[in-house]
């Protein structure tokens, strides 16, 4: 969403990563959620380089990005 509350848009963010997207996310990218008590939870990223930590202060930016930006309503565009 546009506008909202930081704890709406982190609703908004985790309902999108963890549950409607969730499973395409393992499939394709190796990526995986968990949804626990407190919130969703990064729970594995995939290696795209052997010994390459990505910078992991940039990663809130980059999970936000994935889930306002990103047009899930046509799954080829999602790879675009």
């Amino acid at each position: 969403p546009e506008d909202g509350g930081k704890d709406e848009i982190a609703e908004y963010v985790e309902r999108v990563l963890c549950e409607d997207k969730g499973e395409m996310l393992r499939q394709y990218f190796g990526m995986a959620f968990e949804k626990g008590e407190g919130g969703g939870t990064l729970s594995s990223l995939p290696e795209l380089l052997d010994n390459f930590v990505p910078p992991l202060d940039l990663l809130p930016m980059f999970l936000l990005r994935l889930a306002v930006e990103v047009d899930w309503t046509n799954e080829e565009r999602c790879f675009e």
